[in-house]
């Protein structure tokens, strides 16, 4: 039997980036950016990405969105340089289950497991020493969130929502939860995430589980600024979590 258990954290403290060690994987942290603060120094994240990654910023039609991908990736390149210490442009990665992506290790380097979502201006970058996942989402009032409620929920889920004092919150607060999960364990959407319990407290779940879970979770919800929510999902042994803002002090002068 698995457990998931489900809180929220109450206030988060995001710490300036300058005051992060890259020493204690044993916690996770999580990493705000703001795409439009870095727009000024885009040329400088190009020169870090590999050929395949300014391949696919290429693909995009729009401006704002090219600069969206070289920005978070950029930056992705920036931290793990500086939790393996290695130059941000050497780092390789390979793709996993569903294509998610991991670094590739070598000797010299530690394990460390990351993952990135980005809403609007807003990226969250998760680190562990152990797989995890990080959603975040703008709420967006004018979404007919209610046409998804049974395909995404199960009947008690979709009370709580429907009994909240904000509905559109607590839609989006459980939506990232199983998302986070589903990127931590790489299982893409299908029919069972209705599956995955999301109501604040412990879930049990059998050892064999349509939604393929094999460990005990945590899944974290917490509010960023403008009207953004987010959910971590973590393994159950990590106590703590640390954040901290993504500034111009990360890239070299």
């Amino acid at each position: 039997m698995f457990t998931i258990s489900c809180n929220n954290i109450d206030k988060v403290v995001w710490k300036n980036a300058d005051t992060c060690l890259f020493n204690n994987l044993q916690c996770a942290s999580v990493w705000q950016i703001r795409i439009s603060n870095f727009v000024p120094a885009i040329h400088h994240f190009v020169s870090l990405l590999s050929p395949d990654e300014i391949e696919n910023a290429n693909h995009f039609n729009f401006e704002k969105d090219k600069n969206s991908y070289i920005i978070r990736w950029g930056i992705l390149r920036l931290l793990l340089s500086e939790y393996l210490h290695q130059n941000a442009a050497t780092i390789a990665f390979g793709k996993g289950k569903n294509k998610k992506p991991f670094v590739l290790q070598n000797e010299k380097t530690v394990d460390v497991y990351f993952n990135i979502s980005h809403s609007d201006d807003c990226v969250l970058i998760a680190f562990a020493n152990s797989e995890i996942g990080i959603d975040a989402e703008k709420i967006d009032r004018t979404f007919n969130y209610r046409d998804m409620l049974p395909v995404l929920f199960s009947p008690k889920e979709t009370n709580a929502i429907n009994i909240s004092a904000d509905a559109a919150i607590y839609f989006y607060k459980f939506f990232t939860r199983k998302e986070s999960l589903l990127k931590a364990t790489a299982n893409g959407i299908g029919n069972y995430i209705i599956n995955i319990p999301v109501l604040d407290g412990d879930h049990s779940m059998p050892e064999n589980n349509e939604v393929d879970i094999k460990s005990n979770w945590q899944l974290s919800s917490f509010k960023l600024e403008d009207n953004y929510t987010a959910s971590i999902a973590y393994a159950a042994d990590i106590e703590n979590i640390e954040f901290y803002r993504a500034n111009e002090t990360l890239i070299p002068e």
